[in-house]
């Protein structure tokens, strides 16, 4: 190495050393590329905010060869040279940057800091299992802190990812039962994140908070109770968060508080004595919020009320009788309500093929009649010929 390069080295503060790259790395890395990569990072401290940017898009073009680098530059003196390190790793990260990663957790810049967090969020597991062994190294307080905030940013991206993927391409979303098992299998971790989204309320998207509401309806424990309170009262009075908050009392009743509960289904049950106009939808919510509850027999009664009085704006009512029917064995009437369904507009087969609550009906000839007319039906769709 020529001592112009190490002299730039020690200006950069960048502490490089190529006898430490190569194999260790599992690629060769020349002295050219390691020259190249120093040039690239130099210019864009000196340059500014827009030298930054387009450093780190030079630098992504290394790919692999350019994480050992990186690594090092996080150990710099210079904190533009670690915060500018950072992002690149944070646009492309890569396990063998785990460990310096998570030393610069408790990076004296606030902004390298938080660039390391979020690489760590983004790696996952293996992030994570390397945090955990840490913990038992003797860390600073501060060290401690900022791996747990890893882990709960972790499981919260995991957890939105999970819910984003449950609704369907035709953006149906809905709630059925072991829907949100493998939410469950993550434990504890997963069930503060779900808590995390229902209390956001300005963070996060009124579907992803409704889907978290539905996932503690069906696996929250005893511990969440008075998160859960706190939540459900933080949105009482607002109309918007209606369908949140009747998932919630269902998940309050769940870890023994049932007064939510019992609350609002009178409250629904006065709007219907008062309201002489659009009975129906009045009708449709307490049926539903009465099935997530589990009274099915009383969830019947208020979704054929809804179909009485306004049939065919309402084929999601028919869809839901025919889930009832269908959980209680009764397959005639769950046909019946299942083609009903889609004679008033339901259409979305991905969503039928997901929905648990069909499983008892599957095996019958009916149900295979129906999809495939459904099949038929997206096929004229997209050749734009209607239903």
């Amino acid at each position: 190495m020529s001592s112009k390069f190490i002299r730039g080295c020690v200006t950069l503060g960048l502490g490089l050393s190529v006898a430490s790259f190569g194999s260790v790395w599992g690629e060769e890395i020349s002295s050219q590329s390691i020259r190249e990569i120093q040039r690239i990072l130099n210019e864009g401290v000196a340059q500014g905010v827009r030298g930054e940017r387009q450093a780190v898009e030079q630098v992504l073009q290394y790919g692999p060869r350019g994480i050992p680098i990186l690594v090092d530059s996080l150990q710099s003196p210079s904190f533009r040279v670690r915060r500018l390190a950072a992002r690149v790793l944070r646009e492309r990260p890569d396990v063998a940057a785990i460990p310096a990663l998570s030393k610069g957790l408790d990076d004296s810049d606030p902004s390298v800091a938080l660039l390391c967090r979020e690489a760590l969020v983004a790696l996952g597991i293996p992030a994570l299992r390397y945090l955990n062994i840490r913990k038992k190294t003797g860390l600073s307080t501060r060290q401690i802190l900022s791996m747990k905030q890893v882990e709960a940013e972790y499981y919260q991206e995991w957890v939105v990812a999970q819910l984003r993927s449950m609704s369907t391409r035709e953006g149906t979303i809905g709630l059925y039962q072991g829907q949100f098992r493998k939410i469950e299998e993550k434990g504890e971790s997963a069930l503060d994140a779900l808590l995390l989204l229902v209390e956001a309320r300005e963070h996060f998207p009124h579907t992803i908070r409704y889907l978290a509401a539905g996932a503690l309806a069906e696996i929250a424990s005893p511990r969440s109770r008075v998160r859960l309170q706190k939540a459900y009262r933080r949105g009482a009075s607002a109309s918007r968060e209606r369908p949140i908050q009747n998932v919630l009392t269902v998940a309050l009743a769940r870890v023994g508080d049932d007064s939510p509960l019992k609350r609002r289904l009178e409250w629904y049950r006065w709007q219907i004595g008062i309201h002489s106009g659009r009975r129906d939808r009045w009708h449709y919510e307490l049926g539903y919020l009465l099935y997530l509850a589990g009274s099915l027999d009383s969830a019947i009664e208020h979704f054929e009320v809804c179909l009485e009085l306004r049939p065919a704006g309402h084929a999601t009512a028919a869809y839901n009788l025919s889930n009832i029917y269908s959980r209680l064995g009764r397959v005639d009437k769950a046909f019946e309500y299942l083609e009903m369904s889609i004679d008033y507009g339901f259409s979305d087969l991905d969503w039928m093929e997901r929905d648990t609550d069909l499983d008892p009906i599957r095996e019958d000839p009916r149900y295979l009649e129906l999809t495939s007319r459904l099949q038929r039906l997206r096929l004229k769709q997209r050749d734009g010929l209607g239903r």
